[in-house]
């Protein structure tokens, strides 16, 4: 009977490491000023914002944002998820199986990564759109620039798959997010000229 109950306690033990071990994102959200959002959702994105698709084929998931420039004063940029063509394997959503859990907990981080890069290269566009860039030949910078980084993103980790990448990826954007867009306001002084919020 004991011998029975230590493996019952390790298969315990074993169980909780999996699921824990799943479960700890490395990307810790930043939220846009309430008045001047750059990402819909501003938040960490769940399996409830994907619509469930039945297992045909290879890919597991799919992050859909798009673009979209709004004709305010200044004018702005938002990176919008799209729900409607964001998608996720039923079987990687809705699991019970905890081998399958930390799979999807790691494809989501990986998704999530995905919607980052352009909430963040939304932040920096509208920086540079306060600064009197062209708004037009922004979103177009902005759609080539977040294309070749998801592309550039899911060779380096192989769509996920490569652990190491994938952390490394992680904790790049994660430093990226903390410390906020590299562009500067600008602000005019007194004599009418401008300078960086920075100086």
């Amino acid at each position: 009977m004991k011998t029975g109950r230590r493996r019952g306690t390790l298969w315990g033990l074993v169980l909780l490491s999996v699921l824990l071990g799943g479960c700890s994102s490395a990307i810790r959200w930043t939220q846009d000023p309430l008045d001047v959002p750059s990402c819909v959702p501003d938040r960490l994105l769940t399996w409830e914002d994907f619509r469930p698709k039945a297992e045909i084929g290879r890919r597991a998931a799919e992050t859909a944002v798009r673009f979209h420039l709004e004709a305010h004063s200044p004018p702005r940029i938002l990176a919008l998820f799209d729900p409607k063509l964001s998608w996720v394997r039923a079987d990687f959503a809705y699991t019970m199986n905890p081998l399958k859990i930390r799979s999807s907990e790691q494809l989501l981080r990986h998704e999530q990564v995905h919607y980052t890069i352009s909430c963040m290269l939304a932040r920096e566009a509208n920086l540079s759109l306060l600064n009197g860039g062209d708004p037009k030949a922004m979103l177009i910078l902005l759609n080539a620039v977040a294309t070749r980084m998801n592309v550039q993103y899911d060779a380096e980790t192989n769509h996920g798959l490569n652990h190491q990448k994938q952390q490394e990826w992680e904790e790049a954007i994660q430093k990226s997010l903390s410390a906020g867009p590299l562009t500067k306001p600008l602000t005019k002084t007194l004599s009418g000229h401008l300078r960086s919020h920075a100086e």
